[in-house]
């Protein structure tokens, strides 16, 4: 059985969470019970501190903090979402006989509410190494944050080489409805005796002005250490890519709920001295950027930009005074174009691009070319 509660107001002040996982499982010598359950309390009537959490696993086990790190247009923070409710969507953990869990968090914050700081740890013990995970946020401001961000150690090995976790941020101005200005990204690292990497598990995106500006961002490097020398010889990979997009669209009709799908429709949405008409244009400008590297250096890399546009108008004039072959007239416009340009597996610089243009008074033209400079 696993169950959530979340945002659960108690008298009006004091917010809690939970959530619980329990059940029976079997291995090679039979069925065993475990349990694992997490309590979360917001809005402490506490000077300073703000939140609480506990934690505690019976024959269970977990891959680091729930929720971390986090999915793409997700926020990973130690306490679950802003008012302290259970960040989980499914079982955070899994049976594990012999594994038990234990885990604290607290949460301050200034009176005034402008700031929160929390901070979560829980220890894995039992069967299989001591594990250590463990998570520090900050708010801004503490309920329903504009700026949130939050480090994060997952399954840190006491006595060993191997560690994992990373940094998540988010950040929506103004708070749930970000036409200004938003941000969500996560960078994550992994190291043991084999080797490192870093990387963003998903793109780290940032969008301004009604997402008229939108920016994306990727990278992922690693490396292996051996004492081979085969081994070393390629133990470097990465790649960083990036791109931009600028646009936007603009529609019109007049009167409003004007229809200029069939003559009838216009005739039911036009004005009182029959007049109608509908419209748009939309323009929208991207480039993008990529690049892979190895141990000597930049071994693959591409640019690339392109440019898009678009125009319609539908018109009803008043008939019979001025009338067409239709009721309704309709003119359209569209015009792209496009340039690339990426280094070849072989070394060589390849140059592509197409230009094309069409409208509705009959002239349509389109022209591509690619070359390989060798």
């Amino acid at each position: 059985f696993v169950g959530y509660i979340n945002d659960l107001s108690i008298a009006g002040l004091v917010t809690v969470g939970a959530a619980i996982d329990v059940g029976t499982a079997t291995n090679g010598g039979g069925p065993y019970t475990f349990l694992y359950l997490k309590i979360m309390a917001a809005n402490l009537p506490i000077p300073f501190v703000k939140k609480f959490a506990a934690t505690g696993g019976y024959n269970y086990a977990m891959d680091g903090i729930p929720g971390c790190p986090p999915g793409p247009s997700e926020v990973c923070t130690p306490f679950g979402n802003a008012s302290g409710g259970s960040e989980e969507v499914n079982a955070p953990g899994y049976p594990s006989e012999g594994t038990y869990i234990v885990g604290l968090g607290i949460g301050v914050g200034d009176p005034a509410g402008l700031v929160g700081f929390d901070v979560y740890a829980q220890v894995q013990f039992g069967n299989g190494p001591t594990l250590l995970s463990g998570a520090a946020g900050v708010s801004i401001p503490q309920t329903s944050p504009w700026i949130s961000g939050t480090v994060f150690i997952n399954n840190y090995e006491f006595g060993g080489d191997s560690i994992a976790g990373g940094i998540s941020t988010n950040v929506q101005i103004p708070r749930g409805n970000p036409w200004f200005f938003e941000l969500n990204g996560t960078v994550t690292y992994e190291s043991d005796e084999s080797g490192w990497s870093v990387e963003t598990p998903s793109p780290i995106v940032a969008n301004l002005f009604w997402e008229f500006v939108q920016v994306q961002g990727a990278f992922n490097f690693s490396s292996q250490v051996s004492t081979n020398p085969a081994v070393l010889e390629n133990s470097f990979n990465g790649y960083i890519s990036g791109s931009i997009d600028v646009g936007g669209e603009f529609h019109f009709r007049y009167p409003n709920g004007f229809n200029s799908y069939s003559c009838s429709a216009a005739d039911a949405s036009d004005t009182s001295w029959g007049f109608g008409a509908s419209g748009g244009i939309g323009l929208d400008i991207s480039g993008s950027i990529g690049a892979g590297f190895n141990n000597n250096g930049m071994n693959s890399g591409s640019i690339g930009a392109s440019a898009s546009f678009f125009g319609y108008l539908n018109v009803k004039f008043p008939c019979p005074v001025i009338c067409g072959s239709s009721c309704v007239s309709s003119y359209s416009v569209s015009a792209s174009a496009s340039l690339g340009a990426q280094q070849t597996s072989a070394g060589y610089l390849r140059v592509y691009g197409s230009a094309s243009f069409s409208s509705s008074f009959g002239y349509n033209v389109s022209e591509y070319v690619d070359h390989t400079f060798d």
